[in-house]
């Protein structure tokens, strides 16, 4: 049996906002081609609220369960196994935080050269709140120039 392949996965931006915020709900069938293996350029960011899940990142297996904080390394392949029980409860999950490598790379010069670790099974409340002020700018929410201003300083507060 082979291993599966993992698919790059690309992103737009426009030049005021590069991040993308999502608010997983995991419903059964809707989102589920999000989690299969794959990879990108953007350092992704997951904070889970409820539910168990698995998250396999280059070979790793990383239990999250609420509270925890997971740092997706830029190019990194990964893919996500959700906790099943949560599915159909409409409610958000998981919030995930893409912030493009152009980014990145201005506020840290040296991030080609960076490497993330997910030693820490539960992270501060302030790093959750700051995750969950986000889900509140989802890409399904219209922003305002100041608001994307605001939500510049939330990512900069968080990184």
């Amino acid at each position: 049996m082979s291993e599966p392949v993992a698919k790059r996965q690309m992103f737009e931006y426009d030049g005021d906002n590069p991040f993308h915020i999502y608010n997983i709900p995991y419903y059964p069938s809707s989102s589920d081609e999000l989690l299969f293996n794959h990879w990108h350029e953007e350092l992704e960011i997951v904070y889970t609220l409820q539910g168990n899940s698995l998250h396999y990142i280059d070979g790793t297996c990383i239990k999250s369960q609420p509270g925890r904080l997971i740092v997706v390394n830029s190019e990194s392949s990964h893919n996500i196994i959700p906790d099943r029980t949560v599915y159909g409860s409409g409610r958000k999950v998981v919030i995930a935080l893409l912030i493009s490598r152009e980014f990145l790379e201005g506020v840290f010069p040296d991030f080609k050269n960076m490497y993330f670790l997910n030693e820490k099974e539960m992270t501060t409340p302030e790093i959750g709140d700051l995750m969950v002020t986000l889900s509140h700018y989802d890409d399904e929410s219209e922003t305002s120039c100041y608001e994307r201003i605001y939500i510049k300083g939330l990512v900069l507060q968080l990184l």
